[in-house]
């Protein structure tokens, strides 16, 4: 039986990227549950919720770090800052359209993300994922 994450996040300011992105998710069968925001705010209310019902942490956040108004690096400072052990389980993966070296070593150098890619999903992605990183 091939493994399947519990909860997965994905945090994108593109309707139809979040629309496919999804899709693979679930086609694919890689987690029970994907939940999508089109920003920092919506995605920071889901998981001040989290906290508050003692719920648990998605497995994985998908972030794209370019979006109007906050970014992927602000979520990244407003997830430090939720209090609970729980989020200390969930694997934060940049997942973006940017080239840009320097952001990569930027991304790669915050404790909280674990990989860096470029967009869009994929199925063999998913599954580089899956058994690279759970």
């Amino acid at each position: 039986m091939k493994k399947k994450l519990s909860k997965v996040l994905l945090i994108d300011d593109d309707r139809p990227t979040n629309f496919f992105h999804e899709m693979i998710i679930r086609k694919k069968e890689f987690s029970e549950s994907v939940f999508a925001y089109r920003g920092v705010s919506e995605a920071m209310t889901y998981l001040n919720s989290i906290v508050e019902n003692g719920e648990a942490f998605p497995d994985l956040i998908f972030l794209d770090l370019n979006m109007p108004g906050l970014d992927g690096w602000d979520f990244i400072e407003a997830f430090k800052r939720l209090d609970s052990p729980l989020k200390s389980f969930t694997k934060i993966i940049v997942l973006t359209t940017t080239v840009s070296p320097r952001e990569k070593k930027r991304a790669l150098g915050i404790p909280e993300i674990l990989d860096f890619k470029n967009k869009p999903l994929s199925s063999e992605l998913l599954d580089e994922i899956l058994q690279r990183h759970f």
